[in-house]
């Protein structure tokens, strides 16, 4: 009888991957509503998000933005979007996707959050204190 050793492979499989987004955030803009060669609609978007106090390696500790695109599919996203106003806060949850294209100068590439569920949501309260 041979002893029985670990499995580093089994390992490797047993932890699940996930690709999962949330975000809160102010809206920049008024959605997009395009309609697809498919003839399916895409709504898109920008979301104006905070990073955390100090995420910069070697930056002071001022907090920055980062503004991410975000586009959705959900006919009943779409209909909610038309009635987003610049600024609104919005909780967003979805997947990040990488979407490819091809230009007279070559493919190009860029991510966006592809969005299951929004909701209006209210400003966080350090908004109120940016220095917090």
């Amino acid at each position: 009888m041979t002893p029985t050793s670990t499995n580093a492979k089994s390992k490797r499989t047993s932890a699940q991957e996930e690709n999962s987004v949330v975000l809160i955030g102010r809206l920049s803009g008024t959605p997009e509503v395009r309609e697809l060669p498919s003839g399916d609609q895409l709504t898109s978007w920008r979301l104006v998000v905070r990073r955390p106090a100090g995420t910069r390696a070697g930056a002071p500790s001022a907090r920055s933005i980062d503004t991410v695109d975000c586009s959705s599919l959900s006919k009943a996203i779409i209909g909610r979007s038309a009635r987003w106003p610049d600024g609104t806060w919005l909780h967003v949850e979805g997947s990040l996707r990488r979407r490819f294209w091809q230009t007279p100068t070559g493919p190009r590439s860029r991510y966006d959050v592809e969005v299951a569920t929004a909701r209006i949501t209210s400003a966080p309260t350090d908004t109120l204190n940016p220095d917090r």
